[in-house]
């Protein structure tokens, strides 16, 4: 991988100019996070400090909303707390930082992408499909399971296809808007997040002109 004053690209071992530092992807990924998180401006590179804390904090806010309507819908109350919020909501939003980490945000820095509209798309795509699908699927299963534990009488038999599909579009149809708005949140918030990551790594590539080789 090269690293010239406006671009960050890979060569074949005979264009390596002499001098040339040769690193492993590993050892490049590090030295390249080295630099991020050793920046003076802070400002300059908070895109990949802080961004992808913006974009955990964009799946957790509707995971609580969308969380807390189903267990309204089931009438859980108190039962069942941990069981709902920990796999809805935490799970979804640690996963968040680490599906963008390694799809998205390392890739991005060691220009392994052809395009921009490449990084967006792929941003996008694991935001939503951990922050947005994950819960929005898992949610009414396990509320349901739970509600068949503590109130059993209140829920139709799983024998009874009609019915129970009657009662899970009940579930689903007052959650829509709730679903809706985080669809949008969080596809706004990828796109907004990777390409201040964009910009940021364009200008930290002006700044410096190390030329490194990734075998």
């Amino acid at each position: 991988m090269m690293n010239s004053r406006k671009e960050i690209r890979r060569l074949s071992k005979d264009e390596l100019p002499p001098g040339a530092q040769m690193l492993s992807r590993e050892e490049a990924l590090n030295m390249l996070w080295k630099r991020i998180n050793n920046h003076p401006k802070r400002m300059e590179v908070w895109p990949f400090t802080y961004g992808l804390g913006l974009l955990s904090a964009a799946s957790i806010v509707p995971g609580i909303i969308y969380t807390n309507k189903v267990r309204n819908t089931f009438k859980l109350r108190g039962f069942g707390t941990l069981i709902t919020y920990g796999p809805c909501v935490v799970v979804p939003a640690m996963f968040v930082v680490l599906g963008q980490t390694i799809a998205v945000t390392n890739k991005l820095v060691l220009g392994e992408f052809t395009c921009t509209s490449c990084a967006q798309v792929r941003s996008a795509v694991t935001q939503l499909s951990v922050g947005w699908a994950w819960p929005g699927m898992l949610t009414p299963m396990l509320c349901f399971m739970v509600a068949r534990k503590y109130n059993p009488t209140a829920l139709p038999a799983l024998k009874n296809f009609g019915d129970l599909g009657r009662f899970l579009w009940k579930i689903y149809r007052p959650s829509k808007g709730i679903l809706g708005f985080s669809f949008v949140l969080q596809t706004l918030a990828a796109a907004f997040v990777i390409d201040q990551q964009l910009t940021a790594n364009v200008k930290l590539n002006e700044e410096d002109r190390t030329l490194v080789k990734v075998r």
